[in-house]
């Protein structure tokens, strides 16, 4: 894990920036802050240790849209035990039910949850929580990216221990374009917070998920801006295999942009480093590369 001490104190300030934000509804003379501290304590005393502690994680979240999957990874525990606490939570209208199946904490009932999880919950703990939702991110992320793109060459993944809750499930591609969509905030902050606290190599990968799915949008300048902190995060980690790649990546949106000379160039030299060191996924990927600018060498121009 890098600079530990860092990331526990970068959280730390997050959380009582947080604080402070339910802090700002008190004015001199009037008792509105107490007020609404208490009616959320009212219903929150009320739940039993299991709802309680999710509800506290709930703090945690980017956004204060959410899926029951990423409640789970963030709790870490099965979908059904998640999917039941939850709907205690509904039912003390602790959390708002959505239509398309998602679920809505309000930002003073994020605000609310990251304060008491600050006074219960080790900071390691919430540490802990983050790095798991990073974690979902980043295999759903993976997912969508092979249902979007599935020609793209891609390194082959080690078969970890199975984990609950897994990807979320995207059979089709308006699916995968539905997610990416959906939880773009979420995976944009996330994207930028792992790299501020030196959660190097979870950047990198989100930063790759990201750009499979800017690239299908044509959204060029935002796919390299991800592209960039991608690479910034190998190179702070040393990680050279990770940096090539994401030249590579990097490299193609240029293709569509007018850069030909400079990506042929990249995957001419992406290649030759792959060869060398037995990249064998990045040696497919810049070889997927020069096939596709051939491609558009030979395209007809369209008429102006």
């Amino acid at each position: 894990m890098q600079n530990r001490a860092l990331e526990l104190s970068e959280l730390a300030e997050d959380l009582a920036d947080s604080r402070m934000r339910l802090d700002m509804l008190e004015v001199p003379d009037d008792d509105r802050t107490a007020a609404v501290r208490s009616a959320f304590s009212w219903s929150y005393r009320a739940l039993r240790p299991a709802e309680d502690r999710l509800f506290r994680m709930l703090g945690i979240l980017p956004t204060g849209s959410f899926s029951d999957r990423a409640a789970a990874a963030l709790a870490g525990q099965s979908l059904v035990d998640t999917r039941a606490q939850l709907d205690e939570l509904v039912n003390r209208h602790l959390v708002g039910h959505l239509d398309d199946g998602r679920f809505r904490l309000n930002d003073l009932l994020r605000v609310y949850a990251a304060e008491q999880s600050v006074i219960a919950d080790p900071l390691v703990d919430r540490l802990r929580a983050w790095q798991r939702l990073l974690d979902w991110y980043i295999r759903t992320a993976r997912s969508a990216g092979r249902t979007l793109n599935p020609g793209k060459p891609r390194p082959v993944e080690p078969q970890l221990v199975k984990r609950s809750p897994g990807p979320q499930p995207l059979t089709s591609r308006s699916a995968a374009l539905t997610w990416f969509q959906t939880e773009y905030a979420s995976l944009d902050y996330a994207a930028k917070r792992a790299f501020e606290v030196e959660e190097y190599k979870r950047a990198w990968q989100l930063a790759i998920g990201l750009g499979d799915y800017l690239f299908v949008e044509q959204r060029w300048q935002a796919a390299i801006a991800y592209y960039d902190l991608g690479i910034k995060a190998a190179v702070r980690l040393g990680d050279r295999e990770p940096e090539i790649r994401l030249r590579v990546e990097a490299a193609i949106v240029h293709l569509f942009t007018g850069g030909t000379a400079q990506a042929v160039a990249v995957f001419a030299i992406a290649r030759a480093w792959a060869m060398a060191s037995g990249a064998r996924s990045v040696h497919a990927l810049a070889t997927y590369g020069l096939a596709l600018a051939s491609l558009v060498a030979t395209a007809p121009r369209q008429e102006a």
